[in-house]
């Protein structure tokens, strides 16, 4: 695609575009020339509908088509070589030209012509994906928002902390009893390990419980002297 068309579908300057082509050594666009066969049907379809129709049914570009039609001295279609403009189309004006041209079919330059006509900015595609999203920043987890957006989770925490928004509260998880069950059991890492706690959290819920600690080191001293024992006892015991 030609840099400008690129640099209105990802919302950057045109230059910013053709700087980042040069970089990764990408030639610039150039459009192949294409030769059509006017028979005698296709010519025949020339100026009964806007160039644009024409050259969709016919499967080249409007350009072509324009350049033939005039070439042959058929004027264009009357009735509909005018855009009628609806308020439904001026509504549309305010999305980014990329959304304009697929749900309307326009080309980026009558788009411009019309956003001018009506003075109307063109906004930028970034700026009009994060609209919708802006109001949940804060409320829902930033890797749900990146996932919904298609964006990295890293892009929706740099937006939040641009402006200013805290992350999310976490809900608290609540203690269940047979996690409770648990606690003294074993030392407090091994059990926030089981349970996929912090061992902060386990070690303030056993102390809130007065439930006593179990220290690793006499766990294994324990179990070493029960490997030195003597087998027959350890069995009949």
């Amino acid at each position: 695609m030609p840099d400008t068309e690129v640099a209105e579908a990802v919302g950057l300057h045109w230059s910013t575009v053709a700087r980042k082509r040069q970089q990764l050594g990408v030639q610039a666009f150039q459009p192949t020339p294409r030769r059509f066969d006017w028979t005698e049907e296709r010519v025949a379809l020339l100026g009964t509908a806007p160039d644009a129709e024409v050259a969709a049914a016919l499967g080249m570009s409007a350009r072509t088509v324009l350049n033939e039609r005039q070439r042959r001295g058929i004027p264009a279609d009357k009735e509909t070589r005018r855009i009628v403009v609806t308020p439904a189309l001026i509504e549309l004006l305010h999305l980014p030209t990329c959304e304009v041209t697929a749900r309307t079919g326009l080309r980026i330059h009558t788009i411009t012509r019309l956003r001018r006509r009506f003075g109307i900015e063109a906004p930028s595609l970034s700026a009009w994906r994060w609209q919708p999203a802006i109001p949940r920043l804060g409320r829902e987890p930033d890797t749900r928002i990146a996932a919904d957006l298609g964006l990295s989770v890293q892009r929706v925490v740099d937006k939040r902390r641009e402006l200013g928004i805290p992350p999310p509260l976490r809900p608290r998880r609540v203690w269940k009893d047979e996690e409770i069950a648990l606690l003294g059991t074993a030392p407090d890492q091994v059990i926030a390990r089981r349970l996929g706690r912090s061992q902060g959290s386990v070690y303030l819920k056993r102390e809130r419980l007065g439930i006593p600690r179990v220290d690793a080191t006499r766990r294994t001293g324990r179990r070493r002297a029960e490997q030195e024992e003597d087998p027959d006892a350890r069995r009949r015991r």
